[in-house]
């Protein structure tokens, strides 16, 4: 509920945003058909108005709002009534979250550096620092190919082809890939036991993050007690309809 109450304007203007659609049985109708086709979506799910008290229903609302999203752009240029429940590109909050997201990863990338440096040892320099490894793969190449062996041109090679790659983490390089289907069916934790050869770092924060438990359960059932179904407002049911 904190969590949400961060961003009451935005929810706000979405549950409004479907009042006003649901208000009008022919504004619904007509929605539905664009939706069916011009965007071919299943229209039998149905937009959803929340329950402000409840936040699992929030979540459905939201959700469901998701689903319609293209649909819902489009209807706002036809209907200039429609666009004061549209949302900026402020408001949609992603930008912010990149930049709480980058400043995550840059805490992690901190870490693992401490925590590498602590356990350096005595091991094969070649298989510790990359950079020493590829200047060796460099120099063999060009043993390889029969030229004078100068290790300062190695060293300024090495520097041109990593200079670009230095300037783009992990994480900017994760957020390029294309993005997957909202419903692809995918086991995460397997994707990230894979990504990991190529994230570690990345895979880290991943790691923390997805440990957190998620639940959906509303506050209502998680505190109602067995014993006090048959209070005094409903002892006038037959037993048969309470056991129903």
């Amino acid at each position: 509920k904190a969590s949400l109450e961060l961003n009451d304007d935005v929810i706000g203007k979405i549950r409004n945003g479907i009042k006003y659609i649901k208000k009008s049985g022919i504004r619904r109708k007509k929605i539905y058909d664009v939706a069916d086709k011009s965007f071919h979506l299943n229209v039998t799910k149905k937009l959803r108005q929340d329950v402000c008290e409840r936040w699992n229903s929030t979540y459905l609302m939201l959700e469901f709002t998701l689903y319609y999203k293209d649909v819902l752009d489009y209807w706002g240029q036809q209907d200039k009534d429609y666009l004061i429940f549209s949302l900026s590109d402020e408001e949609l909050c992603v930008q912010t979250i990149l930049n709480n997201l980058k400043l995550l990863f840059d805490e992690y990338v901190k870490n693992s550096k401490s925590t590498s440096s602590s356990l350096t040892g005595s091991s094969n320099i070649l298989d510790n620092n990359p950079i020493d490894s590829s200047l060796h793969q460099l120099k063999v190449n060009r043993v390889d190919l029969g030229e004078d062996y100068d290790e300062s041109d190695d060293h300024k090679q090495y520097l041109s082809e990593s200079s670009t790659k230095s300037e783009r983490s992990q994480l900017d390089i994760y957020l390029e890939e294309p993005e997957l289907e909202l419903n692809s069916q995918i086991d995460v934790l397997n994707y990230w036991s894979k990504t990991s050869i190529r994230y570690r770092k990345l895979s880290f924060l991943a790691r923390d993050l997805l440990v957190i438990p998620i639940s959906t359960v509303a506050s209502k059932l998680a505190f109602s007690m067995e014993k006090k179904v048959i209070i005094s407002l409903r002892s006038s049911l037959k037993p048969k309809i309470v056991e129903a």
